[in-house]
């Protein structure tokens, strides 16, 4: 997991390849799925901070942002905080369906 996260790093940075934000988080979700959580709260951010480019990413970004706000991580709960408000009942049924998907692809 840590080849496939030094290259979303590569790959965010631009350092080897052009940037390209759906390739680098392909690469970050590969080590987010196994539950790191650092590697979880890093493509909650990316996702997030691409979130112009589809809803479902910024719905996903806030599924990884709750899994990490359900283990204490205070950056991850104040932005579940900041955006949940926001959120249409639909959309949070996204997110509880992501959730449940990406809590067992960690097991």
């Amino acid at each position: 997991m840590k080849a496939q996260f030094a290259l979303g790093l590569a790959c965010e940075k631009g350092t080897t390849t052009p940037n390209d934000p759906n390739r680098d988080s392909s690469y970050f979700r590969l080590c987010a799925a196994i539950c790191e959580l650092y590697r979880q709260l890093h493509l909650a951010r990316l996702l997030f901070e691409n979130r112009g480019q589809s809803d479902d990413q910024y719905l996903q970004a806030l599924a990884w942002f709750e899994l990490a706000a359900d283990q204490d991580v205070a950056e991850a709960r104040s932005v579940v905080d900041q955006e949940r408000p926001k959120l249409t009942p639909a959309q949070l049924a996204v997110i509880r369906t992501w959730k449940i998907q990406l809590g067992q692809q960690k097991q």
